[in-house]
C-alpha cells in the first residue's frame, strides 16, 4: 500500500528540535529573570530589615538619651545636640523630631529647625507606633522609619515612694530654663530617620552582572546545542519519519471502528487490525499474516475474488460469513482492489462491519411490532368471546339445576363447564396481555418474595422429588417493583421448570447485585430436558408452547411485565442440558 502521513506530520522530526532548542532557551531565560528579581527582592528585604532594626534601636536610643538628659539637668538644646550626635552614624542621611502640629523641633540640618512638614509624614496605620518605607531621593534609594514617641513632659510618672534620687516630679531636679523648655514640648512628638539604600544599588549591580554572565553563558551552551542537534538531524530524520509513518498508520488502522484487511495479489492476508481480530476470534493479526482470506473467513454466498477481479464496486454488501469457530456473522462488506504505479494489481483492502447488534435490533422492533397488532387483535376478540361465554356457563349452570340427568350426562356437563372456565382463563390472559395492568411500584423485600413464591410451589417441587437450591446473600438491596406482578413472574418461570424437570432433578434458585451495572439479578436454573435452538427465539412470543396444555402466554406476559419494570430476561438452553432464566432488574428505576 502507498501510504503517506500529512504534511504536518512528516514537518514533525524537523521542527520540533529547533523548537525545543527555543523553548528551553525562552524557559532558562525566564527562570534567570525569575531567579535575578527574587534574587533582589530579598536583599532588598534583608536590607530594609537590617535598616529597620538599626533605625528602630536609634530611636530609642534618642528616647532614652533625651529622658535621661532631663533628669540630669542638660542644657534646654540637649535634643538638638543629641539628634545631632546621633545623626553621625554611618548611613544614617538624617534625623528629625517633628510635633504633633508638622513643625520641626530638632534635625541633623538645624536650619530645618521650626520649618512645617508635609502632613503624610504623620500618617499612620490604626494600632501601628512605627511605619516605614523605600523611595528615591536625590537620584537615590533611601529608607524612612518613623515612630510615635512620648516626650519627658508627657511621660512625667512620679517614682514609687516619692523619696531617693530622682523621685517626685522630673522638672524640680531642672534648671528653670530647661523646665520651662520641656514644658513648651508637646506630649507626642515623632521621630523621623532616613537611612542610606546606596548598598541596594550595589547589590542590583552586582546582580545584574551575574545575570548577564549566566546570560551569556546559556547563548553560548544553547547555540552550541543548536549546532549540534542541526548537524545530527540529518542523519536521524529517515529514520524517523519512517518509523513515525510505520506507527500512524497502525495507530489508524487498529483505531478504526470497522474490521480491516489488506490481501496480496494472491489473495493472502497482509495486514488486519485489532477489530477484524476480535471480530473473527483471533488473538493476533500476526497468526494469520500470509495465510489465505479463506483460513480465517468464508463468504459462502459471494464470490468474492470473482467480483474484483471484474471491477464490480462492492459497497456495503450485506453477506454471511463463517468463521473458523463454525459460527456465522452477519456482515456488512466493502472492498476495492490495490494497484502499483505501473496500474500492475497488488492485491485488495476489505472493510468489514459486524451487522450482528444491528440485526438484533431490527429483530427487536419487528417482534415489539408484531407483539402490538397481536395485541391489539387479542383486545378485539377476548371482547367479543367473553360476554358470550358468560351466557354459555349461566345456561349450563341452568340445566343442570333444571333438567333431570343421569350421571353420564352430567359428567358431560361438568366436562362442558370446565371447558368454559379453562376458555375463560385463557381470553382473561389475553386480555392482560394486550392490556396489561400498569405497575404499582412499592419499596419490596427481593429475599422475602423469592421465599413467598418458594412457599407457594413447595408441594409441587416434593411431588417430583426435586431438591431446591437457595443462594441469595443476606441483605440485598431493597427494588421499586409491583411485588404482585413479580410474583406472577417468578411462579410462571418456576413452574415451567418444575415441569421440564424429570423427577429426581434440580432446580437453583439464586439472587445476586450487579452494583457496577446498576442491576438485581433473579436466575432460575434447572436441570430439565432445556429449549431446542429453533424454538429459542420464540418462547416470549403470544401462543407459542412446547407443552401440550400451553397456551403460549404465559413468559409472553412475564417479558412484558419485565420490561415495564425497566429490566430484562436472558434466556440460556439447550436441548436436553437444562434451561437458566436470569431476570434483570434497576437497582433505581429512571425517573
Amino acid at each position: 500500500m502507498n501510504l503517506s502521513l500529512p504534511q504536518s506530520i512528516r514537518r514533525t522530526p524537523r521542527s520540533f528540535p529547533l523548537l525545543a532548542v527555543l523553548a528551553a532557551g525562552g524557559t532558562l531565560l525566564l527562570l534567570l529573570v525569575i531567579y535575578t528579581s527574587e534574587n533582589l527582592s530579598r536583599s532588598r528585604e534583608r536590607l530594609e530589615q537590617s535598616l529597620y532594626q538599626e533605625g528602630v534601636a536609634l530611636i530609642r536610643a534618642i528616647e532614652a538619651g533625651n529622658r535621661t538628659g532631663m533628669r540630669m539637668r542638660w542644657a534646654t538644646n540637649q535634643l538638638q545636640m543629641l539628634v545631632e550626635e546621633v545623626g553621625k552614624v554611618p548611613k544614617v542621611v538624617s534625623i528629625s523630631v517633628i510635633a504633633d502640629n508638622g513643625t520641626i523641633l530638632a534635625d541633623t540640618d538645624s536650619r530645618r529647625i521650626g520649618q512645617p512638614v508635609g502632613m503624610g509624614t504623620l500618617d499612620f496605620p490604626v494600632n501601628e507606633a512605627i511605619r516605614s518605607k523605600t523611595f528615591r531621593e536625590q537620584q537615590r534609594h533611601v529608607f524612612e522609619i518613623v515612630a510615635q514617641s512620648k516626650t519627658p513632659q508627657g511621660n512625667q510618672t512620679p517614682l514609687p515612694g516619692g523619696h531617693g534620687h530622682g523621685a517626685g516630679n522630673p522638672m524640680r531636679m531642672m534648671t528653670p530654663e530647661a523646665a520651662e523648655h520641656l514644658a513648651s514640648l508637646p506630649q507626642t512628638a515623632f521621630i523621623r530617620i532616613v537611612m542610606d539604600m546606596s548598598e541596594l544599588d550595589r547589590m542590583r549591580h552586582d546582580d545584574l552582572k551575574d545575570a548577564a554572565i549566566m546570560l551569556l553563558l546559556l547563548v553560548v551552551i544553547g547555540s552550541a546545542a543548536l549546532y549540534a542537534i542541526v548537524s545530527t538531524q540529518n542523519y536521524v530524520t529517515v529514520h524517523q519519519t519512517l518509523r513515525t509513518m510505520q506507527t500512524y498508520t497502525q495507530h489508524v488502522v487498529d483505531s478504526m471502528a470497522n474490521g480491516l484487511i489488506s490481501l496480496n495479489a494472491q489473495g493472502g492476508i497482509v495486514t488486519i487490525n485489532r477489530q477484524a481480530c476480535q471480530m473473527f476470534g483471533l488473538r493476533s493479526g500476526e497468526d494469520v499474516q500470509g495465510k489465505p482470506l479463506q483460513d480465517v473467513v468464508t463468504l459462502p454466498d459471494f464470490d468474492l475474488f470473482g467480483a474484483l477481479a471484474q471491477g464490480e464496486r462492492i459497497l456495503e454488501k450485506e453477506v454471511n460469513a463463517t468463521i473458523s469457530t463454525g459460527q456465522t456473522l452477519p456482515l456488512s462488506l466493502s472492498a476495492s482492489t490495490l494497484h502499483g504505479d505501473a496500474d500492475e494489481p497488488l492485491g485488495a483492502v476489505l472493510l468489514l462491519r459486524d451487522l450482528s447488534d444491528v440485526k438484533a435490533l431490527q429483530e427487536q422492533v419487528q417482534r415489539a411490532e408484531r407483539l402490538a397488532s397481536v395485541g391489539r387483535l387479542a383486545a378485539g376478540v377476548a371482547h367479543e368471546i367473553r360476554n358470550p361465554l358468560g351466557s354459555l356457563k349461566g345456561f349450563l349452570q341452568y340445566f343442570q339445576r333444571k333438567l333431570p340427568m343421569q350421571e353420564q350426562d352430567k359428567a358431560y356437563l361438568t366436562v362442558m363447564m370446565n371447558e368454559v372456565d379453562r376458555l375463560n382463563t385463557v381470553v382473561s390472559n389475553l386480555l392482560e396481555f394486550a392490556r396489561p395492568k400498569e405497575p404499582v411500584f412499592e419499596d419490596s423485600d427481593t429475599p422475602e418474595i423469592l421465599e413467598h413464591v418458594l412457599m407457594l410451589l413447595h408441594r409441587d417441587f416434593e411431588a417430583k422429588h426435586l431438591r431446591l437450591f437457595r443462594e441469595w446473600p443476606e441483605a440485598l438491596p431493597h427494588l421499586q417493583m409491583d411485588q404482585d406482578q413479580i410474583t406472577q413472574v417468578l411462579l410462571n418461570i418456576l413452574l415451567n421448570a418444575i415441569q421440564a424437570t424429570e423427577s429426581g432433578g434440580e432446580i437453583h434458585v439464586s439472587a445476586q447485585a450487579l452494583r457496577e451495572m446498576n442491576l438485581l439479578e433473579i436466575a432460575v436454573r434447572d436441570t430439565g430436558s432445556g429449549i431446542a435452538a429453533d424454538d429459542l427465539p420464540h418462547i416470549f412470543d403470544p401462543f407459542f408452547s412446547t407443552k401440550k396444555q400451553g397456551n403460549g402466554l404465559g413468559l409472553a406476559i412475564a417479558h412484558t411485565i419485565i420490561e415495564q419494570h425497566h429490566g430484562d430476561i436472558l434466556v440460556e438452553s439447550h436441548a436436553g442440558q437444562g434451561s437458566a432464566f436470569r431476570i434483570r432488574l434497576p437497582l433505581s428505576i429512571p425517573s
